[in-house]
C-alpha cells in the first residue's frame, strides 16, 4: 500500500509470520520491551531477531489471513465491520494498559490480520510508523467504504455511519465506544447470527454519558439516578481531594473551553493525557494516550513529556521526552495544542 513505503522496513509474508526488514533497531526501547515480554490480546506476537548487523522484525501471524485477503472473496457485513471496529478500541485501551502508543498500531488492510477461528482481529504494532491514529482510521473508514456490502442495509448504515462521525468530530475512543454501544443494543451479535431489536430513541445527554462507562454488553446495567451520576463523576475528584493540596493550580488559557477549566496540583505524580485512568482526561486529537505527567516535590513543580506524539511545551519551547523540567509560576504549559498557565494560591 502506498503509505507503507513511507517506512524504512520492507514488508514481506513468511509462513506464519508478517517479515519486516531494513527496520530501525527499537529493541531498547520501552514499548517494545514490552511487547517482546508480554502476550498481548489483539497485538501480533513481536519477535527480533538480528542478522549481519540487521533488525529483522517478524510478527507471529499463525493460520491468520490479512484483510485484504479476506476480503478477496466476499464484500465486508455487519458482523465482521462490528468486529473489526470493536477490536480496535480493545487494542487502543489495552495498549493504555501496557503504556503503548496507539499512534504505532499499524492499520492498514494488509496488515490487519483475520482469525477465522477466534472471530478476531489482531494488529501490529510496528515502532517506525510515524502517522497519527486519527489519520489511520480515516484512512481506513474510506476503505471500507468500497468494500462494504451495499445490498445489507445494516452493514451500508454501521460504516458510512462511523465514517460520518470521524470526518465530523475526528477519532475519539469515547465516541467509538458510544457507536458501538448504540449498535449492540440494536443487534445483538449471536453465535454469528444477528437478532434485531427496535430502534431506540436518541439518548439524553446524561445516559450517553453513562455509556462511557458501561461494565459490558452481556450484564448491562439499568440507568442510575442523576446523583449516581455526578458521584461517579466526580470520583476522581474526591481522590485528588484526599491527598495534599500544594499552593499550584495550572488554568486553561487555550482555544479549548472544552478542556479542564483548571487543574489543582497535589503533592505527588499526575498524570495527564486522553485515557479515561489519567487524572488529567484532555480532549482532542492532538493528545496523546498518555501524553505527559507533573510531579510535584516539596512545592517543586516538574513537567514531564511521556513520550507523547505532539510534545509537551514550556513556554513554546518544547521539552525532551522523560526529562522532568522545572516550572515556575507564570510559565505557560502546553500539552500539544492545549496551554495551561501555572498559577499559585
Amino acid at each position: 500500500m502506498e503509505e507503507i513505503d513511507r517506512y524504512s522496513g520492507r514488508f514481506r509474508e513468511e509462513k506464519g509470520f508478517l517479515v519486516v526488514e531494513g527496520a530501525v533497531d527499537h529493541g531498547d526501547s520501552f514499548d517494545i520491551k514490552m511487547l517482546l515480554n508480554n502476550q498481548i490480546a489483539g497485538i501480533l506476537p513481536l519477535q527480533i531477531q538480528y542478522i549481519d548487523n540487521q533488525c529483522i522484525y517478524r510478527y507471529l501471524t499463525g493460520e491468520k489471513i490479512s484483510l485484504t485477503q479476506f476480503l478477496s472473496h466476499q464484500k465486508l457485513h455487519f458482523k465482521e465491520a462490528y468486529r473489526l471496529w470493536k477490536d480496535i478500541f480493545h487494542s487502543c485501551s489495552i495498549c493504555a494498559e501496557y503504556l503503548l502508543q496507539t499512534d504505532q498500531l499499524l492499520l492498514c488492510p494488509e496488515y490487519i490480520y483475520w482469525d477465522s477461528s477466534m472471530q478476531s482481529f489482531s494488529f501490529c504494532y510496528f515502532p517506525e510508523k510515524a502517522e497519527a491514529l486519527e489519520i489511520q482510521i480515516k484512512r481506513l473508514c474510506e476503505f471500507l467504504l468500497t468494500v462494504v456490502d451495499h445490498e445489507e442495509k445494516l452493514g451500508r448504515e454501521f460504516v458510512y455511519g462511523w465514517y460520518e462521525q470521524v470526518i465530523g468530530m475526528g477519532f475519539y475512543l469515547s465516541e467509538l465506544e458510544r457507536y458501538l454501544k448504540s449498535y449492540r443494543d440494536r443487534e445483538n451479535v449471536i453465535g454469528g447470527r444477528l437478532t434485531e431489536e427496535p430502534v431506540k430513541t436518541k439518548k439524553s445527554a446524561e445516559v450517553q454519558e453513562l455509556v462511557k462507562t458501561q461494565v459490558s454488553a452481556e450484564a448491562q446495567e439499568p440507568v442510575k439516578s442523576q446523583k449516581s451520576l455526578k458521584s461517579r463523576e466526580s470520583g476522581k475528584m474526591q481522590e485528588l481531594e484526599r491527598k495534599e493540596v500544594c499552593n499550584y493550580y495550572l488554568k486553561n488559557v487555550s482555544k479549548y473551553p472544552e478542556a479542564l477549566p483548571q487543574l489543582f496540583l497535589t503533592e505527588g505524580a499526575l498524570t495527564v493525557g486522553r485515557a479515561p485512568g489519567c487524572d488529567a482526561v484532555l480532549p482532542g486529537s492532538q493528545i496523546s494516550w498518555h501524553h505527559a505527567k507533573i510531579e510535584v516535590e516539596e512545592d517543586r513543580v516538574f513537567v514531564i513529556d511521556t513520550n507523547s506524539s505532539n510534545g509537551v511545551f514550556l513556554n513554546k519551547k518544547r521539552l525532551i521526552k522523560e526529562h522532568p523540567v522545572l516550572c515556575r509560576a507564570g510559565d505557560i504549559i502546553g500539552f500539544a495544542d492545549i496551554t495551561y498557565l501555572l498559577c499559585t494560591g
